[in-house]
């Protein structure tokens, strides 16, 4: 990150900087060790939708498509896909804030 900074003279611009520290958060968040570790879907899904930004919605989608090899025809029906994931994904955030009972995760039919 030294570069970066260098690169605007010591100081970030304010998106970035919120950007790159919410990028920390959810790195944090995941806890990537466990989720190395973990051997299923659904232990992976969990750990990585536990932290919920809409600013990272667009890197978590990609990090997901990359994860269950899923690819589109066209960007229209990739823009059609990202929403019903993004809509997903808080769906599963907010239910999980709540503590019920059973949790909610992320699988490979989430777009």
């Amino acid at each position: 990150s030294s570069g970066i900074n260098a690169e605007y003279g010591g100081k970030l611009p304010d998106t970035t900087a919120n950007t790159l520290l919410k990028l920390s958060d959810i790195l944090h968040a995941l806890n990537v060790e466990d989720m190395l570790q973990s051997n299923t879907a659904h232990e992976i899904g969990a750990s990585f939708f536990r932290y919920y930004s809409d600013d990272l919605l667009p890197l978590q989608f990609q990090l997901w498509k990359e994860h269950v090899g899923r690819s589109y025809a066209d960007d229209e029906e990739h823009g059609m896909r990202q929403d019903i994931w993004a809509k997903n994904v808080k769906l599963i955030h907010e239910h999980n804030q709540l503590n019920k009972s059973y949790y909610l995760a992320m699988n490979q039919f989430g777009d």
